[in-house]
């Protein structure tokens, strides 16, 4: 039979009790208001991913929270790319499709 181990704990086992008790309620509502959501991504993204999340010392998941807060917060605050910094590439691959369309 193994003996149970004496709390080094000075407050009274029904003051803990309680104190958990609040602790868990607390917990179990805010994880009620998170949401897991799962997707599928190419292996050769999620290495990129896992490297890019190491570099910066953090967990994998926490990497990828922040950066869809972050473009959460861009489309909030209209600090969307704009067209005119995408203009030349957009034209350079249409320039370069009719290129190879037309043999020139």
């Amino acid at each position: 039979m193994t003996e149970r181990k004496k709390s080094k704990s000075k407050m009274p086992i029904d003051e803990r009790l309680r104190r958990r008790q609040q602790l868990q309620k607390a917990a179990a509502k805010d994880y009620a208001k998170t949401e897991q959501i799962n997707f599928r991504i190419d292996e050769e993204s999620v290495n990129e991913l896992i490297d890019v999340a190491n570099a910066k010392g953090q967990p994998l998941g926490t990497l990828i929270r922040e950066w869809v807060l972050e473009r959460l917060a861009e489309e909030k605050s209209d600090k969307k790319p704009e067209l005119k910094h995408k203009a030349p590439i957009v034209l350079r691959e249409i320039f370069d499709k009719l290129q190879n369309h037309y043999g020139a």
